[in-house]
């Protein structure tokens, strides 16, 4: 199945926070290379004004006059950056906690989209961060690192893995990292890690082996060469950054998955982890059976 061009990148934007020039760069890159218009959200709130203390305090009007006033600044950078892109796009101001209706309405409207929010520290992320699983499209959270001149990217998969995720996530995850590696022109691989627990460390050569032809029998089924497949040992957790770390990755694919109906708020377990501290840019990957 050939992967679309992405028609719409939908970029949400915490006002609280400046955007790093390389975010930007970042997302002007991604929008040329799939000719996608961007719908930038631009979230305005100042949150102390939501506090029921905030009209005691006699400076509120100052500060509230001041805060707009870096706000328009911000703004107005943003939409010069997009102007001088000659990259089509909206611009829209939200100033209530609705940010989600305006994040749902371009993914209800444009197909084949795609989420981009700028990573921050976990304490001062955007209230986005709790309804990630929820977003019915892909996601890709951006860090203040640049990407490398030879790029590199690396899908996640994980085809051993029965009845906790979607059957259909790993050839998405496979298909994505395909398209972008095209894309960018760049090199890409597939991984997979083997963790193998203390009390079996004896038949760790036989599991092993069969993790490793798991990997190859996934990748003859997506059609490519099994030198693209990694095997890497460990937790995935543990195993990926320092994958990452070591053949300096750009982009992380892996799956943006609800395990059950109980925690339909959270992504699955490995991207759960990876999110606390990403170790490069993350795609989140939306299966198309979650859809």
């Amino acid at each position: 199945m050939t992967e679309q061009l992405i028609k719409s990148i939908t970029w949400l934007v915490d006002g609280r926070h400046d955007v790093h020039p390389a975010v930007t760069d970042k997302v002007l890159t991604l929008a040329k290379l799939q000719q996608a218009k961007i719908n930038l959200i631009f979230d305005n709130r100042l949150r102390a004004r939501e506090r029921h203390y905030w009209f005691l305090f006699e400076q509120s009007e100052q500060v509230e006059s001041d805060w707009r006033q870096q706000q328009q600044l911000k703004q107005q950078a943003l939409k010069d950056a997009l102007e001088e892109s000659q990259i089509s796009y909206n611009f829209e101001i939200v100033e209530n906690a609705n940010y989600l209706d305006s994040v749902k309405k371009y993914q209800k409207t444009i197909k084949n989209s795609l989420v981009v929010i700028q990573d921050q520290a976990p304490g001062d992320r955007h209230p986005v961060f709790q309804d990630l699983a929820n977003i019915n499209s892909h996601i890709l959270l951006l860090t203040p690192k640049p990407w490398s001149k030879n790029m590199s990217l690396l899908g996640a998969v994980d085809p051993l893995h029965e009845h906790s995720r979607p059957e259909d996530m790993d050839f998405v995850i496979s298909r994505k990292t395909q398209h972008l590696a095209k894309l960018f022109k760049c090199e890409w691989f597939i991984g997979h890690a083997c963790h193998i627990p203390a009390s079996f460390v004896q038949y760790k050569h036989k599991i092993s082996t069969l993790h490793r032809q798991g990997l190859d029998d996934f990748m003859a089924r997506i059609g490519v060469t099994s030198k693209h497949g990694i095997l890497l040992s460990g937790l995935p957790e543990r195993a990926l950054p320092e994958w990452i770390a070591k053949q300096k990755t750009d982009i992380l694919l892996l799956g943006n998955v609800t395990r059950n109906a109980l925690f339909s708020h959270l992504v699955g377990s490995t991207t759960a982890a990876l999110l606390s501290k990403p170790p490069c840019d993350m795609l989140l990957v939306k299966s198309q059976a979650s859809s």
